[in-house]
Formats: structure tokens, C-alpha cells, sequence
């Protein structure tokens, strides 16, 4: 399956000087209360699938906000009362970024067994000075696991 594709750039810092205020809320809006929560912003561009739970258990599903970010933070700044139409997805959808899995090391040497735990996935997301595009920066490591 191929990633949906937005064509957005975040806003550059040259371009937002002295508007720090206005450059957070619109990277992260989340919005909680007795209804759906709603997490808006151009922070859903970094997710390309979200999160989807019904009766046969989690799976992954293309961003549908992905594409229209700035028109639902928009709408969403707009409302006066809550909706149970949410413009975002909750908090519960974003997935997980970083997978581990299990490892018995035995030291052939002398056959002792050492658990570690290989870790993989998305570790941040870094800034280009010169464009303002943003990169993923994905990384692994082997730790030790203690338990």
C-alpha cells in the first residue's frame, strides 16, 4: 500500500518570527472532554496510518486526516460547542513508533544466557534549517532487558 501523500510544509521559524504562540497550536490541538477526544494540527502529517479497533482487533488504516489537516484545525478552532463529529483523530489512534522483540543471548564461551530486547523504529523527527522539510530518523539498538 502505498503512503498518502499531503505536499504540506510546516511552518518555518523565518516565517513565524516572534509568533511562537501561533506556530504551537497549530503543529499539536488536542481536545478532550465527555465526548470524542480530537488531536488536530500538522502534526498528522507525521502519521501517515492511524490506528482502527472494532470487533476483530487493531489494525492500521490510511490517514484520513491526513490530507486535509489544516481545514479541520481550522474548523475545530472555529467551534464553540463540542461535536461528536471530532475534525482529528484521539490520541488512542496515533500507533506506536518504536517495535521490540525478545532475544535470548547465550555466550558460547561459557553458555551463559544474557535477555536482551532488540528495538527498532521511528526515534524523532529532525528539521532541514535550510527548507523547513521535516525527515524521520529511525534507528534501532540492543539493550539489555532486565525485566
Amino acid at each position: 500500500m502505498a503512503l498518502p501523500r499531503a505536499g504540506v510544509r510546516p511552518p518555518r521559524r523565518a516565517e513565524r518570527r516572534g509568533a511562537a504562540r501561533a506556530v504551537r497550536p497549530s503543529f499539536f490541538r488536542y481536545q478532550s472532554g465527555s465526548g470524542p477526544s480530537e488531536l488536530t494540527g500538522w502534526i498528522l502529517v507525521l502519521f501517515p496510518y492511524l490506528k482502527t479497533f472494532d470487533r476483530s482487533g487493531e489494525r492500521l488504516e490510511p490517514n484520513p486526516y491526513f490530507g486535509r489537516w489544516e481545514q479541520a484545525l481550522r474548523a475545530a478552532e472555529k467551534r464553540t460547542a463540542w461535536s461528536f463529529n471530532p475534525e482529528g483523530p484521539s490520541l488512542l489512534q496515533i500507533p506506536s513508533s518504536i517495535s521490540s522483540a525478545p532475544v535470548r543471548f547465550v555466550d558460547v564461551r561459557d553458555g551463559t544466557e544474557h535477555p536482551l530486547r532488540f528495538v527498532a523504529g521511528l526515534f524523532g523527527v529532525t528539521q532541514e534549517a535550510a527548507t523547513g522539510a521535516l525527515a524521520p530518523e529511525f534507528g534501532w539498538a540492543i539493550v539489555h532487558d532486565d525485566g
